[in-house]
């Protein structure tokens, strides 16, 4: 028991409704530590609610090998053993939110009674707390995990920072996959980033900065240097989110809610503050893929490239109010949950609810031909139709930041 508490503490936590979802999973998790592998994780879940594992670790000269047991019921912990070669056992039992250890050793605690089990190095178990997190509600949500080998539990935040498409997937000719990334903080400050599949809600990827450890599935382990580089792109972009306008700036900006059809789209909206009113203004809408309302770009190097923002902030100057909005499904805005079946015809839905946001408000001229939409300069049909059929003018931009007709 000993052993299995002090020698790899990797994440020792005492130190330190959602559609089409799979509800079985198996797989094999491989596990780093500061780029070096040196374990691996075998697991079972069925019907999200039983799940095995059987782990393999190496620390120094010596090799660890374990196997866990899971199980729920009606979303609740009922049971887990953990069994360490060569003669370590344990058994928990759980009752409405009261533990009884068994086993090598004895002892009693008590935690929520729907708490997440999160044993410590048991990979396969943060897939239960992926699915308990509500997309429709979003944001930061809590919840209890139990961490049966130190008998105590702790309060965890789980927050859906970003959902991105997997380009590489479809490169490759196989289905087009969306990546959920997952911030994961635990009480005690630790850090976790996840990644999982948006449709499945099948964990690809965790890691844990702070400690240098990484866990990926060995069917992705070929990208996880793409997966490292995308985590640390999303969150310069998420942690530099400053939409107000610069200082002296002739134009306001405004942080705005565009009502959609079954969600709402978070945006901004410069207002010049000079000049005839009222203004004409401009919709700008984003090109392929679900893009934050500068377009930033997730690539290391570029976080700091806002094209759109650059875009809007001279029309501004230019006596133009300029609206530009999250696309559905990512950033400030919500409707995740539609990204797997929405088709150009919902998307032109939301483009005509940015256009109606503007006609609505007696600052901005309402005349059909004054509501122009700004795109960066693509040519395929989808975005023509998205034009056409939300009934306004086209500009089209460079990534110089030029408007032109």
């Amino acid at each position: 028991m000993k052993i299995f508490m002090t020698a790899f503490l990797l994440v020792c936590f005492g130190a330190a409704t959602i559609a089409a979802q799979s509800k079985s999973d198996s797989g094999k998790f491989l596990v780093f530590s500061a780029g070096q592998q040196l374990g691996v994780e075998t697991f079972t879940i069925r019907n999200d609610e039983t799940a095995e594992g059987a782990d393999t670790l190496k620390i120094g000269n010596n090799t660890i090998n374990f196997k866990t047991s899971t199980a729920y019921k009606n979303a609740r912990p009922s049971s887990f053993t953990l069994a360490q070669e060569p003669n370590i056992s344990l058994q928990f039992a759980f009752n409405e939110g009261n533990v009884k250890m068994t086993g090598a050793s004895e002892a009693t605690a008590q935690t929520d009674a729907g708490a997440v089990i999160l044993e410590n190095n048991v990979w396969h178990q943060y897939q239960f707390l992926i699915k308990r997190y509500d997309k429709q509600k979003g944001g930061a949500q809590s919840f209890k995990a139990f961490v049966p080998s130190l008998m105590q539990t702790l309060s965890v935040s789980l927050e859906l920072r970003d959902s991105r498409m997997n380009m590489s997937r479809k490169e490759q000719g196989t289905a087009l996959q969306i990546i959920d990334y997952y911030s994961l903080k635990v009480a005690d400050g630790l850090l976790l980033d996840m990644l999982s599949d948006h449709a499945t809600g099948k964990l690809i990827y965790l890691r844990v900065p702070s400690q240098r450890a990484e866990v990926v599935r060995a069917e992705q382990a070929g990208s996880i240097e793409a997966m490292r580089a995308s985590i640390d792109a999303l969150q310069a972009q998420h942690a530099q989110m400053d939409y107000s306008a610069p200082a002296n700036a002739s134009f306001t900006a405004q942080e705005v809610t565009v009502q959609a059809k079954g969600f709402t789209l978070a945006g901004t909206l410069l207002v010049p503050k000079s000049g005839t009113r009222p203004f004409p203004a401009v919709v700008m809408i984003t090109g392929s893929g679900q893009q934050t309302r500068d377009e930033s770009v997730p690539i290391v190097g570029l976080e700091k490239f806002r094209p759109f923002r650059q875009l809007a902030e001279a029309l501004a100057n230019k006596g133009i109010a300029v609206l530009r909005v999250d696309d559905r499904g990512v950033g400030g805005s919500t409707g995740r949950e539609t990204l797997l079946t929405a088709t150009t015809f919902d998307f032109a839905d939301d483009t005509r609810a940015q256009v109606a946001f503007l006609r609505a408000r007696k600052d901005y001229r309402s005349e059909p031909h004054r509501a122009r939409r700004a795109q960066r300069r693509r040519n395929n049909r989808a975005d023509r139709r998205r034009i056409r059929s939300a009934h306004c003018r086209h500009s089209t931009s460079g990534w110089h930041g030029q408007a032109r007709r």
